[in-house]
């Protein structure tokens, strides 16, 4: 655009028709609805576009053929630095989901996970003095249960998430962690805060070792 209008004759005439047929020859990548949903990931696929839904999927088309040349052409980096910043790049990304997952492990086995076992506790012992004087504990019963069932599905991620932690450890390759960090280890961090969150909407609050949301969005 720069090039064409910096010697254009009439600059509005030029302008005019520069964002018409720029508008024509690249209309298949025009989408006014929600990028982020479904719609645009089918219709994307139709068009023949590409849908970088990650991190670890678009960092690396930095260094696309297409993409050197623009900023080589322009003086904006060379060929060399560009893989640099890509190498970088990655490279902070994987080093940031590391620090976020063993954040993670550390609340989970060492503070959340201790908290509601100490209330399944409480539950149970509510649960226990009803029966001795023959009262209906059903309630405490599936309190417990949906406690008990998050809690295991809890460590049964941490485990999991430990072993994945192990697994990449030593990689050298950026590119490979990367990959393992978005494929394996983000979805395991997911599962595990779906067990917490469960967790959460059960544990009485004076259990619970952390803010809760209501607590940060409504007590200041």
């Amino acid at each position: 655009f720069a090039t064409k209008l910096e010697s254009a004759k009439d600059f509005d005439a030029e302008l005019h028709d520069l964002v018409a047929d720029t508008i024509k020859e690249h209309k298949r990548i025009l989408f006014d609805g929600n990028g982020y949903g479904e719609s645009w990931a089918k219709e994307a696929a139709r068009r023949g576009l590409l849908n970088l839904r990650t991190t670890a999927d678009a960092i690396p088309h930095l260094i696309d053929d297409k993409n050197i040349a623009l900023f080589t052409k322009y003086g904006v980096y060379s060929e060399n630095e560009l893989k640099s910043r890509t190498e970088i790049l990655l490279e902070n990304y994987v080093k940031t989901v590391n620090i976020e997952a063993l954040t993670m492990l550390e609340m989970a086995k060492k503070e959340i996970y201790p908290a509601v076992n100490r209330y399944i506790g409480e539950v149970i012992a509510t649960l226990k003095s009803k029966e001795q004087v023959d009262l209906n504990a059903f309630a405490d019963r599936e309190l417990a249960k949906k406690l008990t069932d998050a809690n295991d599905g809890l460590m049964a991620e941490i485990k999991t998430l430990e072993g994945f932690l192990l697994e990449i450890k030593g990689e050298e390759d950026v590119r490979t962690s990367s990959r393992f960090y978005c494929d394996k280890i983000l979805p395991c961090m997911a599962r595990l805060r779906h067990y917490a969150d469960t967790a959460e909407r059960y544990t009485d609050k004076t259990f619970w070792p952390h803010p809760t949301y209501a607590d940060m969005l409504f007590s200041v």
